[in-house]
């Protein structure tokens, strides 16, 4: 019954954190933010994504996850406390995948608090509004050191096959800083390194093991960085909006992993240990006394 109660409670939790969110992708409005005339950072042509929002947030979701519960299945006791072992497996599956959601939930509430509060227009800014340059100040797209503040984006209609593509791109073009591709691939491929480095390194004491784990994990990291780096030559980002959604990610992913879910806390493993023990010890007295009995 507790640890269902505790469960629900880290689900209300998890659910919370990812609530604002939630709210500014619904209500949320960037801030509006002027440019000049001659802002070459601005006048990158737009681009598809190489690495897409869904192949981003499956990859960042599937792997973590599923090495979660190949590595915990694994670690698994086998003998006596095989059922206790069983359910202190599971229950440490939930444990750890939740904690991975949850630090994925505050690295996206985070990037997106930045992406609104700031409203930076992205490097294809100028394809995507198509400012009218005499209407708002400029004489051409050249013009030097005029900083327009109010202007309207008639937008690039040759871009998009609809309205409602248009109109979602509008907003998202003011949503530059920071990355969130970057940030919610290095939080999630983070936590996934630590993770194996906990949970796996430990119990390996032979050098070809510990190369096998760190090839994962390498993995892991590339798909951040290429992904991280896609965003720059894609113009869907600044080198600096990349550089602090990579930062925020890694941090948020060390914090997660060994303050939230504790993942090197030793007392917690010894603890866990020590419960087994204690099972495997009782399991053996109730054997030796029905022996004893037929006898």
């Amino acid at each position: 019954m507790r640890a269902w109660l505790t469960f629900s409670l880290n689900v209300v939790i998890g659910l919370t954190a990812i609530l604002p969110t939630v709210l500014l992708h619904f209500l949320g409005e960037p801030y509006q933010r002027g440019f000049y005339c001659d802002d070459e950072t601005l006048g990158h042509p737009y681009k598809d994504s190489t690495i897409t929002t869904t192949v981003l947030i499956v990859v960042s979701l599937t792997v973590p996850l599923t090495a979660i519960v190949v590595v915990e299945t694994f670690l698994a006791p086998d003998g006596n406390c095989r059922k206790l072992g069983w359910k202190l497996t599971l229950l440490r599956i939930v444990h750890f995948s939740i904690m991975f959601l949850f630090g994925c939930a505050v690295c996206q509430t985070m990037t997106d608090a930045a992406k609104y509060a700031i409203g930076r227009l992205r490097p294809h800014f100028f394809h995507v509004c198509r400012p009218n340059w005499p209407k708002v100040g400029c004489k051409n797209r050249y013009d030097l050191y005029v900083y327009v503040e109010d202007y309207e984006c008639p937008g690039n209609k040759n871009l998009f096959n609809d309205e409602s593509q248009l109109l979602e791109a509008m907003e998202d073009m003011r949503l530059s800083f920071l990355s969130g591709h970057a940030s919610f691939s290095f939080q999630a491929m983070t936590f996934y390194a630590l993770y194996l480095q906990a949970r796996i390194l430990p119990r390996e004491k032979k050098r070809p093991a510990t190369l096998f784990v760190a090839l994962f994990q390498f993995l892991g990291l590339m798909f951040a960085f290429y992904t991280s780096l896609s965003r720059i030559s894609d113009y869907k980002h600044h080198p600096g909006d990349v550089l602090s959604g990579g930062v925020l990610g890694v941090v948020v992913g060390v914090v997660n992993a060994v303050f939230v879910a504790r993942l090197f806390d030793m007392n917690s493993i010894r603890s866990l240990r020590r419960r087994r023990k204690s099972h495997e010890d009782d399991e053996d007295e109730r054997d030796s006394f029905v022996l004893h009995e037929h006898q």
